[in-house]
């Protein structure tokens, strides 16, 4: 799991007149780049009405929870040696 977790950025934009948030605002988001989570997670990657591409990031929370997971034993088992 950590292996695709480390291929995705996290990144910061501001969202523009042109490109309104989902909610119709502008202004600072943080978030990851629905081509580079569609590479390693599919399922988690569709696409709106308007033709770009969204990120369910609910679906995100639990394969981070596992990556956090391998690194604790990745470093208890570090820890030990």
């Amino acid at each position: 799991m950590i292996e695709k977790i480390m291929n995705l950025s996290g990144n910061r934009y501001d969202w523009n007149e042109n490109m309104k948030n989902l909610t119709g605002e502008t202004g600072t988001e943080y978030g990851v780049l629905a081509q580079e989570v569609q590479k390693e997670f599919p399922e988690m990657v569709m696409k709106g009405n308007d033709g770009y591409l969204r990120v369910d990031y609910i679906q995100l929370i639990p394969v981070m929870i596992e990556a956090i997971k391998e690194l604790k034993q990745e470093i208890d088992q570090l820890k030990q040696d």
